[in-house]
């Protein structure tokens, strides 16, 4: 019979599970520059020239929907 350890370890299983399925799916760049600024060519693995691109390009995002 589980205990209240195993109910707490399945409910952050289902809890990180349910966080991951609905996350955003990460930004890419169609054409190799970057989704932003459109000046600079992205980073491997990135949709951004730099992290600073990808901070502001965030933050307009968390600002305006």
């Amino acid at each position: 019979m589980p205990d209240i350890a195993d109910d707490a370890n399945d409910l952050t299983a289902l809890q990180i599970n349910t966080a991951l399925a609905n996350r955003e799916p990460p930004a890419k760049s169609l054409t190799g520059f970057c989704i932003w600024c459109r000046e600079e060519p992205v980073t491997e693995n990135s949709a951004y020239c730099s992290k600073e691109c990808g901070d502001d390009h965030a933050q307009y995002k968390r600002k305006n929907g």
